[in-house]
């Protein structure tokens, strides 16, 4: 939970006539031009107000965080990996259908294209290593990450 401080505020500002003098004028009243007035703030406030606010996120704002993006976790040709956050289906990948799971194709214009993921690159889907599962399982690992995505 978060507090804010609201505190009321009563301002004067000032019109400097032809001669003299500043003259004090309301804000209701004021003809506000540009450069015609000074506005200061009057320090003898009394007025406070607190208003207590849960910043906390809640179920539904939460469940869209976590099913609003598919985390990919590629291991490269060099041994290394990449993580992608995929945000749309559908990927536009071909995948090889033996074990481990790998690239085999990019479709042109795809989200997999936008995020320049290669042929060759074995995959993980949302943190679940998919190189050694059967590739029913996989395919079906990749599907449930996918499923809550928008579409592109």
């Amino acid at each position: 939970a978060q507090a804010i401080l609201a505190q009321a505020v009563w301002h004067r500002c000032w019109r400097a006539p032809a001669r003299g003098k500043p003259s004090e004028v309301s804000l209701s009243s004021f003809d506000s031009r540009m450069g015609a007035a000074c506005c200061t703030q009057d320090k003898s406030v009394v007025a406070n107000e607190e208003s207590i606010l849960d910043a906390s996120p809640n179920k539904e704002e939460m469940q869209f965080a976590e099913n609003s993006k598919a985390i990919l976790v590629f291991a490269l040709h060099d041994g290394n990996t990449k993580l992608i956050q995929a945000k749309f289906r559908p990927l536009g990948i071909g995948f090889t259908e033996e074990v481990p799971m790998k690239v085999e194709e990019i479709r042109p214009g795809s989200v997999a294209d936008e995020l320049k993921i290669q042929p060759g690159w074995k995959l993980k889907v949302n943190g679940k290593s998919v190189f050694d599962l059967p590739a029913d399982d996989s395919f079906a690992a990749i599907e449930k990450a996918f499923s809550k995505l928008p579409t592109k």
